[in-house]
């Protein structure tokens, strides 16, 4: 009897010695196959630090920003054109200050007459802000003629515009600029003198607009201006339309979108 009893305990040692050995072996088979399975997931995507035992995620090359983003986010097809224009290292308050006490006038007016406001703002302050001296060119100074703009110069204005100048103006004064004579002698040219710097402003956007709306026989590439909002596209086609002298080495749009960034005109 006590041998019997004795052979079913070495029994029960030995099933409960096996059933440890079983689980034992059973746990680490689950951790290999697991372990394998978290390294070939890293593997596909990531780098495996074998000291810490962390995955680690492999950096991007840092972007390299753009010399300029437009604030209105639109690419057109004159961004390289104009990608690298250069701004001045700092403001000038003179044309803040021209800026601020001008910018409901131009706004306003340049939108009645299809003009984009930055354009305009920026031809005001390139033909007659002077930063350096700190004073208007003389016709502005004086007279509020912003545009410079000439008596005899009337081909393409309406009617309306006509009368508006009549109501405006306040007689005329000659200085000389790019007249001539039937002989081609430089003669002195008649300019209007305005009665107010609001009526100034306003012949000034307008005159630019009656180019727009109705192109004079020497100039029909104003027409493609009509409905141009974005500011580079509106510098560019101004400038080949014969605005000003074509000049690659100091171009005239140049400077308009020169002025636009410097000043934030596009938000003005």
């Amino acid at each position: 009897m006590e041998k019997m009893k004795i052979r079913k305990i070495q029994k029960r040692i030995l099933g409960i010695n096996i059933m440890a050995l079983l689980l034992l072996f059973g746990i680490n088979s689950t951790t290999e196959i697991c372990d394998e399975t978290v390294i070939e997931i890293y593997n596909d995507h990531l780098k495996l630090d074998y000291n810490l035992s962390t995955p680690i995620v492999e950096k991007t090359p840092d972007i390299v920003p753009k010399q300029y983003e437009s604030k209105t986010a639109k690419i057109t097809s004159y961004t390289d054109r104009y990608k690298n224009v250069k701004l001045y290292s700092s403001n000038s308050i003179f044309i803040e200050n021209f800026i601020e006490s001008n910018k409901k006038i131009v706004k306003e007016e340049s939108l009645r007459q299809g003009i984009n406001p930055a354009n305009m703002m920026a031809t005001i302050i390139l033909e007659q802000v002077n930063a350096k001296e700190e004073r208007y060119g003389e016709l502005a100074e004086k007279y509020f003629n912003w545009g410079s703009i000439k008596v005899k110069s009337g081909e393409f204005f309406s009617d309306e515009y006509k009368a508006f100048l009549v109501k405006a103006s306040n007689g005329s004064v000659f200085y000389y600029d790019d007249c001539k004579d039937e002989n081609g002698k430089r003669v002195k040219c008649e300019f209007y003198k305005f009665r107010s710097n609001w009526y100034g402003m306003v012949a000034t956007i307008r005159f630019l607009g009656e180019r727009i709306k109705n192109p004079p026989s020497y100039a029909k590439e104003y027409g493609g201006l009509k409905g141009v909002t974005d500011y580079e596209e509106f510098a560019y086609k101004m400038y080949t339309a014969g605005y000003a002298d074509i000049n690659e080495d100091d171009p005239h749009d140049m400077k308009i979108v020169r002025i636009i960034r410097q000043y934030d005109l596009e938000n003005m």
